[in-house]
């Protein structure tokens, strides 16, 4: 069975016989070539984890509906321009469809980034009770869970210790004390261990300096 892939409208003639001694019978067949509509679903992103992103589609004018998908962490599936809130990096498509039923898809991708961007822990902290600044915590966005904060003064000692806790939790930080007793005023070390939305694990380290 022969297979054609028209470009445009096209009328194929088809003839057959059996016997030499008799014409050959002839028959035809249209083909009609529908337009395919087009579509772009925007260019790839690099963002960093918490981040939202801004999808915005084009495509021609034949379309009658589209569709994102996964609808996964979309605001809206059927608007061309819609927002996403991606904890993992991940593909978009796009899928339009014409008047004529005819569909097409194109695929974006957004890739997250985790790094040390993501998440702030400050430089200084004075926990006198004035209710400013009292409690040395991390802050930041798109961090699922601080595995694990270390705190030790300038001799190696550890002070602080907490692990499994949320970022943003005033609760979950140093008061600049160690059981319960007040310590000097001093530059401290901290190690943390964060993980991100998108399951990839970093390690932060710096310098608090405590004031009294």
């Amino acid at each position: 069975m022969p297979v054609v892939t028209p470009v445009a409208n096209s009328t194929y003639t088809v003839s057959a016989s059996n016997d030499p001694a008799c014409p050959a019978a002839t028959a035809q067949i249209n083909v009609e070539v529908k337009p395919v509509p087009e579509v772009n679903a925007g260019p790839d992103q690099v963002v960093t984890v918490g981040s939202v992103v801004q999808l915005a589609g084009a495509y021609s004018s034949d379309v009658v509906n589209i569709e994102w998908k996964p609808a996964t962490w979309l605001d809206c599936a059927s608007c061309a321009e819609t927002i996403s809130m991606p904890r993992q990096s991940m593909d978009y498509a796009l899928e339009v469809t014409n008047h004529l039923g005819c569909k097409r898809t194109d695929i974006m991708n957004i890739r997250l980034v985790c790094d040390q961007s993501v998440v702030f822990f400050p430089n200084g902290f004075s926990p006198n009770g004035d209710g400013m600044n009292d409690i040395f915590y991390a802050r930041g966005k798109g961090i699922r869970i601080v595995k694990s904060l270390r705190i030790y003064n300038r001799l190696g000692q550890e002070v602080f210790r907490r692990d499994n806790f949320n970022v943003e939790d005033v609760s979950t930080g140093w008061d600049g004390t160690l059981k319960g007793r007040p310590l000097a005023a001093d530059v401290y070390i901290y190690m943390a261990e964060l993980l991100c939305d998108s399951n990839e694990t970093f390690h932060l380290k710096g310098n608090v300096t405590l004031l009294r």
